[in-house]
Formats: structure tokens, C-alpha cells, sequence
């Protein structure tokens, strides 16, 4: 029996150190579950951060789009206010010119016209003096004809009939 005990020993021994070994072996397999679990973990965790993070790169994408519009935008209305105010310039620049010439114009018509009116008072006069001298000049003479008293200057060719 001692035999006996002793191989029922030596058997338990050998189950019990096949045991300890299935134990180390399920040990390291459960550490090894342990450590999949944790990468699990920290996959899903990663995949939530890239997620977040596309979420976060879309919403900067859209606002820097948004940004980009504006700016767009005001940069299209600032031309077309350098415009309004460029043709407003040249139309206010055009309106001075034409009004600045009119001006000149109305200055040399009124120099011309009273260059033109000195002139002809100048002319009136002259000819005022020229008929004056000439009246001076020619011979007056009175006539009579039917009782009624008549003179006249230069009577060529006519009859001399004075009562003086």
C-alpha cells in the first residue's frame, strides 16, 4: 500500500504540478486577456479621439470656409464701392471740367460782346462825328413854298426863294 500511496503520490504530484502549470498557463493567458481588453480600451478610446478629432478638423474646415466667404464678400463689396467711388469720382472730375468751361465760355462771350458793343459805340460815335462835320459842312438854305417854311441842306439843283 505504501506503493500504492506512493504512485497515488506521485500521480497527484504530476496532476498537481500539470495543474500549477495549467494555472501559470491560464494566468498568462488571463494577463494576456487583460492586456487585449486594455488595448480594446484604448482602440475604442483612440477611435473616439479620431472621430472627435475629424469632428473638430470638419467644424475648423467649415469655419475657415465660412471665413473665406466673408472675406470674399467684403472684398467684392470693397471693389464695388472702389468702383461706385471711382466713377463718381470722374463723374464730379468731368462736371468740374464742363463747368469750368462753361464758366470760360460765358467769360470770353461777355469779353466778346463788349468788345462788340465798345465797338460799335465806338463806330456810332465816330460815325455821329463824321456826320456832324459833314452837316457843318454843306450848305443850308430855307424855302418857301405855299406859305409853309422849309429847310433843307444841300439843295442841289433846286431854287433859292428867301424872303431874308
Amino acid at each position: 500500500m505504501e506503493m500504492l500511496t506512493k504512485n497515488r503520490r506521485n500521480q497527484l504530484l504530476d496532476q498537481i504540478a500539470g495543474l500549477r502549470g495549467d494555472i501559470k498557463a491560464l494566468k498568462r493567458e488571463r494577463e494576456v486577456v487583460g492586456e487585449e481588453l486594455g488595448l480594446t480600451d484604448e482602440v475604442v478610446s483612440l477611435k473616439r479621439q479620431i472621430t472627435e478629432l475629424e469632428i473638430a478638423e470638419d467644424k475648423l474646415k467649415e469655419r475657415h470656409a465660412r471665413e473665406r466667404r466673408e472675406v470674399e464678400h467684403q472684398v467684392g463689396l470693397q471693389r464695388k464701392r472702389q468702383d461706385f467711388e471711382i466713377n463718381a469720382a470722374k463723374r464730379d472730375t468731368e462736371l468740374t471740367v464742363r463747368e469750368e468751361n462753361l464758366q470760360a465760355e460765358r467769360e470770353r462771350f461777355n469779353r466778346d460782346m463788349d468788345f462788340q458793343r465798345e465797338e460799335l459805340k465806338n463806330q456810332i460815335g465816330y460815325l455821329k462825328e463824321l456826320m456832324e462835320k459833314l452837316f457843318e459842312r454843306l450848305p443850308s438854305a430855307s424855302m418857301t413854298l405855299k406859305g409853309a417854311l422849309v429847310s433843307t441842306n444841300g439843295g442841289r439843283g433846286g431854287r433859292d426863294d428867301t424872303d431874308e
